[in-house]
């Protein structure tokens, strides 16, 4: 048995065809060989290949997964992020610890690439459980009808684009980058994302100027899904309109971060509400200390001076008039950071204390859908 080890550039193409025949029935689903790849351009692209990481058996990869590290702008400030994407071990191959295998040396090589926490999107969570990760976040989730919604062109001139060019690209990349909370994109993976032959860009102009973007993405895990939103709260509605009359479908999935974004306040105040879906993420801390660092701005401009909180390797102190308090529990820091539970419900033995860490946990993060991490 070879590994675990960083993939090859070489061994690309062989990693491409595994994860399709892993998670595309048929080994494409009829999309062909490089279905995955589009689905995943940066993960799976060629920039990554040393955070692709593979087990191998007579030449052949068995077990593989891969991770994407980027800056993640959230309501705390920036944290070094490593984005865990899908993991697959071949069927006759399972059950031997192969995936716990990969994923901690996942977990290995982030803590050398200067990670602070990992987070992964899972339908079926056990081994990342398993392995330290703990369900944080939360996140809206509105339907749209198209009666609901402001018809498209109402004070806004709507353009549908195709094949971006660099000027388009870099207008998607502005607004994006405008207000929200998101991974903060290179010039290189905003041309990845917006560049693919599966995106749509809608932008909304008012007398000539862009004031707000929308994405379709028509690959399977994002279709009747807005992929992306930027900019005016309504005129991002007006778009979503006419997604919803560009593809016919009846209505449209609008995902907001759980503290909400323009476009979700113009919606509230139509009259359409959101589902709140609780847990929609998994999170794993990598470095505690190192996360203490990039949150200690944040802590120090609301912390009323005479409450203190510090980090070591094993986990955040708070020290209170009273004494020292030591928070440990990776999984109950990760709740703490990063949601979806109160400081309140972790903490009940020390009201006070809970509701100190109150004051600014969980921290905001939203992690967009095309991003597909």
């Amino acid at each position: 048995m070879e590994g675990p080890r960083s993939a090859r550039l070489g061994e690309r193409d062989e990693v491409i065809d595994f994860v399709n025949d892993a998670f595309l029935v048929g080994g494409g689903g009829g999309g062909g060989r490089r279905s995955m790849e589009r689905e995943f351009p940066l993960l799976l692209g060629e920039g990554n290949v040393e955070n692709v990481v593979l087990m191998k058996e007579d030449g052949r990869v068995v077990s593989c997964a891969a991770f994407l590290v980027r800056e993640l702008a959230t309501g705390a400030g920036v944290l070094r992020l490593g984005a865990v994407g899908p993991a697959a071990t071949r069927r006759e191959f399972r059950r031997r610890g192969f995936a716990r295998a990969i994923l901690g040396r996942c977990h290995e090589m982030m803590r050398r690439r200067g990670v602070d926490v990992a987070i992964r999107q899972a339908d079926r969570p056990d081994i990342y459980l398993s392995l330290g990760y703990e369900r944080v976040g939360m996140m809206k989730e509105f339907t749209v009808t198209s009666d609901l919604l402001p018809q498209p062109g109402a004070g806004c001139e709507i353009e549908e684009i195709k094949d971006l060019s660099e000027g388009e690209i870099e207008i998607l990349r502005d607004l994006h980058g405008q207000d929200f909370l998101g991974t903060l994109r290179s010039e290189e993976d905003s041309a990845l994302l917006y560049g693919q032959r599966s995106v749509t860009a809608l932008v909304a102009r008012r007398e000539g100027r862009a004031v707000a973007s929308a994405v379709l993405n028509e690959t399977p895990a994002l279709e009747g899904e807005l992929a992306e939103y930027a900019g005016e709260g309504e005129a991002c509605a007006q778009l979503a309109a006419h997604a919803i009359a560009r593809t016919g479908e009846e209505s449209l999935r609008i995902c907001a971060p759980a503290k909400g974004t323009r476009l979700a306040a113009a919606l509230s105040s139509m009259g359409i509400h959101a589902r709140i879906k609780p847990g929609c993420a998994l999170a794993k801390i990598i470095d505690t200390r190192d996360l203490f660092k990039r949150l200690a701005p944040h802590l120090k401009s609301v912390s009323p001076g005479h409450w203190v909180v510090d980090a070591d390797d094993s986990g955040f102190i708070v020290e209170t008039p009273a004494g020292e308090v030591r928070i440990a529990d990776e999984k109950v820091l990760a709740k703490l950071i990063f949601g979806a539970d109160s400081p309140s419900v972790l903490l009940p033995e020390e009201p006070e204390m809970a509701c100190f860490l109150g004051e600014f946990f969980p921290v905001d993060f939203f992690i967009w859908p095309l991003d597909r991490v």
